[in-house]
């Protein structure tokens, strides 16, 4: 069952948070490295109320279902909650994210950027593609429950 939980005042938070610095050019991710070709693309992941209580996010007014995160090949990460995204919207610019990050890359380790209203702080990343999964390992920024939250299960390739 898809429970989406959208009233709760983070979630107005975040979407203030990502509007104002994507539009004002603040947004624009770490240039450590190229984004991996592999990488580049959409990926959807099934985020359960459980897994957000698990990480101290159960009234965080997050939405529970599919999450769709498209990693751009300039860095930009976009994450859409769930219903919001469906195969070809972006190009027909008929749906959009409910915030993005930056990433940036060297060789397997990745950095997320801080996320608007959830992570003041970094997060680095191991990244393992194994066929159609993606899965992201944490070498530090434990310290966001919100990051782990969405990051520390496999994500699915899905069609952009």
């Amino acid at each position: 069952m898809n429970r989406c939980r959208y009233g709760g005042a983070l979630a107005v938070a975040i979407a203030a948070c990502s509007v104002v610095p994507a539009a004002s050019g603040l947004a624009a991710p770490a240039k450590e490295g190229a984004v991996p070709a592999q990488l580049v693309g959409a990926w959807n992941r099934n985020i359960t109320h459980a897994n957000w209580v698990k990480y101290g996010l159960g009234q965080s007014g997050l939405g529970d279902g599919v999450w769709t995160m498209v990693i751009k090949t300039n860095g930009g990460d976009d994450f859409y909650a769930p219903g919001s995204f469906r195969s070809g919207c972006i190009a027909k610019k008929g749906c959009f994210p409910f915030f993005s990050i930056g990433l940036a890359f060297v060789g397997r380790r990745g950095t997320i950027a801080p996320m608007p209203g959830l992570c003041a702080t970094r997060g680095s990343y191991v990244w393992k593609l194994s066929g159609r999964s993606l899965t992201l390992r944490s070498i530090s920024g434990k310290a966001c429950g919100a990051r782990e939250a969405l990051f520390n299960a496999p994500w699915k390739r899905a069609k952009l």
